[in-house]
């Protein structure tokens, strides 16, 4: 739901089953505005012997790169995404609806029964971690901005960077526990100017119009003044308005 700037869900129960395959299955998707968005899973399974995949499916065919990124697109459409974790993913790209050595056909016509979808897997694992950066260019643009995964303890995510470089956009998620994390901008020499947590519930900030997020009243900003959103504006802090 891009409406909002960060949602979490749980989704273990979903995958109940006899026997149990699966101990965790969790999502959190962080929207940095106006056109970027970082996704990441945790899945947990019951043996290593099951294999692990995150699904992205499209109505053409994906073009992948040598290293990790994909494109899927159609006319001007596009969604372009890079692959941070798994560090060595398995990558796989199954036309139409074959599930292994089975043909589901869809019950819808039109553009529903066409289309192809992009398996990314890791194996060998009982726990894994996908952590991808996806981008839904409004203009000709063709490629996501400078990003690069990092790692802080037990937590891991990614720094996507404005492409002139004056400003970076640390997103990190916790590991193990309850799924959480933080959000921060900072300079390009390592200065924050704003930090958010990002909360099991997806707790969060509100969006504004602005293509920017509102300053939350428990997250005290650094910079004394504005918090910087993506596209370079800033809000101004609660109760300001007009000023």
């Amino acid at each position: 739901d891009l409406s909002a700037p960060y949602t979490t869900a749980d989704t273990t129960p979903m995958g109940a089953s006899t026997p149990a395959k699966v101990r965790e299955v969790t999502r959190q998707l962080v929207y940095l505005r106006p056109e970027l968005a970082v996704l990441f899973d945790r899945v947990e399974a019951t043996s290593a012997a099951y294999a692990q995949r995150f699904t992205l499916h499209g109505l053409t065919r994906p073009i992948l790169d040598l290293r990790d990124g994909f494109v899927f697109g159609r006319g001007s459409a596009r969604v372009l995404g890079r692959t941070l974790l798994p560090a060595i993913p398995t990558r796989t790209v199954i036309d139409g609806f074959r599930v292994e050595d089975a043909t589901y056909a869809p019950l819808s016509t039109g553009d529903e029964v066409s289309g192809s979808r992009l398996e990314i897997g890791t194996t060998g694992e009982v726990r894994g971690y996908f952590l991808h950066l996806l981008g839904f260019p409004v203009g000709a643009s063709d490629t996501l901005p400078p990003a690069s995964r990092i790692e802080e303890g037990d937590r891991v995510g990614v720094r996507v960077a404005d492409p002139d470089g004056t400003r970076v956009y640390p997103v990190l998620f916790a590991r193990t526990g309850a799924p959480g994390g933080e959000i921060r901008v900072a300079t390009a020499d390592g200065d924050d100017l704003y930090r958010g947590s990002l909360g099991a519930g997806g707790t969060f900030y509100a969006p504004v119009a602005d293509a920017g997020p509102a300053v939350p009243d428990d997250v005290p900003r650094t910079d004394g003044g504005f918090a910087p959103s993506m596209d370079g504006g800033t809000v101004a802090p609660p109760g300001s308005e007009g000023c």
